[in-house]
């Protein structure tokens, strides 16, 4: 049906669990440099302006800006001079309110809303980064962002080129954490599988120098978060992963408890890539039974070894969930003191138990002598229903994509679609893809 402009799925056409029907927006990309023009094509149905010509400056020149309707844009100049334009302050302030949750999402430090916002006042690299992800986040509800986002993104990509041309390896983990950020940029702005330039430059980053996973830091974080953005593609398009990591989940000393949301990534990411690259030879059959059956003691191993603030605290079920509801605690609640935390905390419990549920999916899936429990894709469905965290929604999205695929009941389908659509509309995550294939495989 026609939409009401609201992206990625207007409000009209998700009650009525309709598909919009929009044009397909074409966008430009361009590379800032900082004495260049920067012209934009307008598509009508985002209502941008006929272009944005970007006179010649030097860097003293502050005090020019690109005006867009009622919004006055600086160009990037350095973080601390930007800021003192309100928009762009404001942006930030909407990056640490309601972005940071989606990458501090398995981290008790909470580096990314409490340690990246002050390492960007002197590093412009990661602020442009942050600038251009919370544009296009604003974008979705207000398209005069647009222009912001675009600006700051092509800044950022002017670094990140600049980085990888001359590295610093003092600088990899701002560099990592950039180029993660525009990888959420580059899924609110088109889709989480068509587009994939940042993802890879988060690989290059990440595997520049070997990274001790088994410490805690932003380095640390910005692999972690690297490796759940691989696993959600991963997940969509049913390909491999891109792994950098090496971890011995079973000699791994005390950690935080955030530490076994973070194992079980890397479990799931393994599995992922026995699943989906797997040889199809004779010869090969014996490996791949024993590597099956060491993942599946890897993932019993972890699932036994979970402290009881990883187990649901409520199986009652949630008004409206057509699918098992499962409650979750807290656990470090005692430890946070706003609401932010609390709710990263809950994610980081609810992200675990859906990724558990994704790896025994697909290790039933690839074994000839096992069978499909659709038990676990029922109740990954319905933790993502009844637990709100936005942060564990955003993580939720590859899993549902690849395991809503194998459910069965008509209503348990519906109540899918119902909640991809339902989460779209909360963090802007792009579902129309998802929705697509989901209809596909159940109607082949």
């Amino acid at each position: 049906s026609q939409g009401d402009g609201v992206l990625p799925i207007c409000r009209r056409c998700a009650q009525r669990q309709e598909q919009c029907d929009r044009p397909e927006v074409k966008s430009k990309f361009v590379v800032y440099t900082p004495n260049s023009s920067l012209s934009r094509s307008r598509p009508p149905e985002m209502h941008r302006p006929n272009s944005v010509e970007r006179p010649q400056r030097s860097a003293v020149q502050a005090t020019s800006n690109v005006e867009h309707n009622d919004l006055r844009v600086p160009d990037p100049i350095n973080p601390r001079a930007d800021l003192g334009n309100q928009v762009v302050a404001g942006l930030l302030h909407h990056y640490i309110e309601h972005l940071a949750a989606w990458y501090d999402l398995c981290e008790h430090d909470r580096p990314f809303e409490l340690l990246v916002p002050i390492r960007a006042l002197d590093l412009p690299v990661l602020f442009n980064a942050i600038i251009a992800f919370s544009a296009q986040h604003m974008t979705l509800s207000d398209s005069r962002y647009e222009v912001i986002s675009t600006v700051y993104h092509s800044a950022c990509i002017h670094g990140l080129l600049s980085g990888l041309s001359d590295f610093d390896p003092g600088l990899q983990e701002d560099y990592l954490v950039a180029a993660c950020l525009l990888r959420s940029f580059e899924i609110l702005k088109a889709d989480s599988r068509e587009e994939q330039r940042h993802l890879l430059g988060a690989y290059r980053f990440s595997s520049t120098g070997e990274i001790d996973m088994t410490s805690a830091g932003l380095l640390q974080a910005g692999a972690w978060n690297y490796l759940r953005e691989e696993i959600t593609v991963a997940l969509e398009c049913r390909r491999p992963v891109r792994l950098t990591i090496n971890l011995d989940i079973r000699t791994v000393g005390p950690q935080p408890e955030s530490m076994h949301a973070n194992t079980v990534t890397y479990i799931l990411a393994r599995v992922i890539n026995y699943c989906f690259n797997r040889g199809s030879t004779n010869q090969q059959e014996d490996s791949n039974h024993d590597e099956w059956t060491s993942l599946k003691g890897d993932l019993t191993y972890w699932k036994e070894s979970l402290p009881t603030s990883y187990e649901p605290y409520s199986r009652a079920s949630k008004e409206g969930n057509v699918f098992p509801s499962a409650w979750y605690l807290r656990p470090w609640h005692s430890k946070l003191d706003s609401s932010f935390g609390r709710e990263a905390a809950e994610a980081n419990t609810v992200a675990a138990a859906e990724y558990y549920l994704t790896a025994q999916t697909l290790l039933l899936l690839h074994n000839s002598d096992t069978v499909l429990d659709v038990k676990n894709v029922e109740g990954l469905c319905g933790i993502a229903y009844t637990n709100e965290s936005k942060a564990a929604r955003v993580n939720a999205f590859g899993p549902m994509a690849f395991c809503g695929r194998y459910l069965t009941d008509p209503k348990q389908r519906e109540g899918l679609k119902q909640l991809l659509l339902t989460s779209s509309l909360e963090v802007g995550w792009p579902v129309h893809r998802i929705l697509e294939d989901l209809e596909t495989f159940w109607h082949r």
